[in-house]
């Protein structure tokens, strides 16, 4: 039962990032906003969940991620572990990666041969051998599939991470510097992978070794709850303040960004925890067998999200310039209930998606997915 509550818990965690990283890429507004009035306050929304909340998501995926490679490492890391966990992770993080990349390079081939230059974007996709390697290695036509390269060689760095993160005090040190070189990244020579993911995967991974009551039964979740709640409402307070202040010493600006980043998540998974202990009817919730289907295929919502919200905004301001007679306020009212429904949208197409390929082609929906 325990065990079901956590994956539950852990799925409605990475629902919740997955709607935070549709809405990143949702912006139909010029930001930051300017001026005042309702136009301001669209902005300025806009701005909060994409510029703020937003950023915090594949921070929380890559705790979560690394996390779950280290669960169970403290009883079990050897080489065999890591091995299994590598071929498991070849199914579920490598093969997608390249097949998602290929599927969005062969797209965009396809619609630069009928319909020409996308809006913004020049000339023609070439179709050649560095291109092709660009597009399905270095995800050059998916953009959003960063996450997956970082994650990659994050994973494969696992055995060295291991050995810096299995004992506490060495482990916090770690985090430490590894925090460091987040937020002075530009004084490093080189940058073999991304500093703040490395962050971010770090401190997930510490967590599997060393906060496993924490997270796993709750045991002092409410006063981590309580305690990086009072830290986030004083940053959303004071950002602009330590923007300010920190303004002549980019390092720390960095630096509290970063902080902001792994926070935010960590506070919305205890939220999930207590709240899963206090308020019956969510235990109930968490505890069941099953899920609702759209809260399963997060990384199909994750994976074909960028190209959906591209396409409905671009046809909703093809469809405004349509309508020259609509008030500037009934335009914005507009953009901003399209920003905000796009994460349901998605998850509807998703879910579809999801039903479509079962039903026809259970295997290529298992590829596509990785299992998830």
């Amino acid at each position: 039962m325990q065990e079901q509550s956590l994956r539950n818990r852990i799925t409605v965690f990475t629902f919740a990032l997955t709607i935070l990283v549709i809405w990143v890429h949702s912006v139909n507004m010029p930001l930051p906003p300017q001026g005042e009035g309702f136009a301001a306050f669209a902005g300025r929304v806009e701005d909060f969940f994409t510029n703020r909340l937003g950023q915090t998501a594949v921070p929380g995926f890559f705790m979560v991620s690394a996390y779950l490679f280290f669960r169970k490492a403290s009883e079990h890391f050897s080489g065999a572990f890591v091995l299994k966990k590598w071929k498991r992770r070849a199914f579920t993080v490598l093969l997608p990666y390249l097949l998602w990349n290929l599927l969005y390079y062969v797209g965009r081939l396809m619609v630069s041969r009928c319909l020409g230059a996308l809006p913004g974007e020049p000339g023609y996709v070439p179709f050649d051998g560095i291109t092709l390697y660009q597009a399905v290695v270095h995800y050059l036509y998916n953009p959003v599939f960063w996450y997956l390269q970082e994650l990659i060689l994050l994973i494969l760095l696992a055995p060295l991470i291991w050995l810096l993160v299995k004992n506490r005090i060495i482990g916090i040190l770690f985090l430490l510097a590894a925090f460091f070189g987040a937020a002075n990244w530009n004084l490093l020579p080189l940058h073999p992978v991304n500093e703040d993911a490395l962050f971010y995967f770090s401190l997930g991974s510490f967590a599997a070794f060393h906060g496993r009551p924490l997270l796993e039964e709750g045991r002092g979740a409410l006063g981590v709850l309580l305690g990086s709640a009072g830290l986030l409402l004083l940053y959303l307070l004071f950002h602009g303040r330590f923007e300010a202040a920190f303004s002549g010493n980019p390092a720390l600006l960095v630096g509290e960004t970063v902080a902001f980043r792994a926070l935010f998540p960590a506070f919305l998974f205890f939220l999930l925890t207590v709240l899963s202990e206090k308020w019956a009817v969510l235990g109930s919730f968490l505890g069941r067998g099953e899920l609702p289907a759209f809260m399963q295929i997060n990384f199909l919502i994750y994976a074909t999200h960028y190209i959906l919200v591209r396409c409905v905004n671009g046809a909703l301001q093809r469809g405004l310039e349509t309508l020259p007679g609509l008030p500037s306020e009934g335009r914005t009212v507009v953009l901003l209930l399209c920003y905000l429904l796009l994460p349901a949208f998605c998850a509807a197409c998703g879910l579809l998606g999801s039903r479509i390929l079962g039903r026809f082609s259970p295997g290529l929906r298992q590829i596509l997915t990785g299992g998830r």
